[in-house]
């Protein structure tokens, strides 16, 4: 199946969902999903070169996201659509993440002058800003995997459900 564009997407959306599953994991504490959600990484790295390549995709330069857009397009268009459906999901689930106020809030940075220091008396500034400026990181991290793990906030940046017409069978 390895050269087998359609098998190798499926397997690559396998494990996308396998990713977020275990990202959203209430049950783990975020270290441990990093920790146990580290192979997928790598399943899904390696999935995605496969992909692009069996699909003689020009993939260069484009970043994680672009690329798989590109391969669910390419999906699309030969009729496979049903095949890209889970690298479909985690797009739009990136998306709706990303989009939320809560983890925007998180993501703000904030500046900490890590410039070079000028000299010696400087490198205390330096060396100060920059454990500060870790810190700061990890505990973005932690806020970050913790708003993963918990459901969208209500009313957040999306808008209304329209009553009546659900659509078929509804």
């Amino acid at each position: 199946h390895r050269n087998n564009p359609v098998a190798t997407a499926v397997f690559l959306g396998q494990s996308l969902k396998e990713l977020r599953d275990g990202w959203q994991d209430e049950n783990t504490p975020y270290i441990f999903s990093l920790y146990n959600t580290f192979p997928n990484v790598i399943e899904v790295k390696v999935l995605m070169m496969l992909t692009t390549k069996n699909m003689g995709l020009n993939t260069k330069g484009m970043s994680f996201f672009d690329t798989l857009k590109t391969i669910v397009s390419e999906l699309y268009e030969k009729g496979y659509s049903e095949y890209g459906t889970e690298i479909h999901n985690t797009l739009e689930w990136r998306d709706g993440f990303f989009s939320r106020e809560d983890v925007q809030q998180i993501l703000q940075k904030s500046e900490i002058d890590l410039s070079k220091p000028k000299n010696l008396k400087d490198s205390f500034r330096f060396t100060k800003n920059l454990t500060t400026w870790v810190t700061n990181e990890a505990k973005r991290l932690d806020a970050l995997m913790n708003a993963a793990k918990k459901p969208a906030p209500k009313n957040d940046n999306q808008p209304p459900k329209r009553q009546g017409r659900g659509g078929p069978g509804h």
